[in-house]
């Protein structure tokens, strides 16, 4: 199964739904400072020693938004890692 086959899906979740499945790709962070919200990945890769950070926007209005927004941007990183062009 390659990477772009696991993406996370799109449809509306709990906040805890959405961590869950982003512990497949690395380690997930949900914060809020300078009053908003800002979620982030620890993106894993097979390569010992490697990995790279997703990150959503800072000043979100909840953590749900913040996490959407994620997902979106980890969706478009397996998608271009793959050499795809994102939608």
């Amino acid at each position: 199964m390659n990477a772009l086959s696991k993406h996370i899906e799109h449809s509306p979740t709990d906040c805890e739904t959405i961590l869950i499945r982003l512990l497949q790709f690395g380690a997930p962070r949900v914060s809020y400072t300078n009053g908003g919200w800002y979620a982030s990945l620890e993106m894993r890769t097979a390569v010992h020693g490697a990995e790279f950070k997703v990150k959503s926007d800072f000043h979100h209005s909840s953590p749900s938004s913040a996490l959407h927004q994620l997902v979106e941007r980890v969706n478009q990183s397996l998608k271009a890692a793959l050499g795809q062009a994102a939608p």
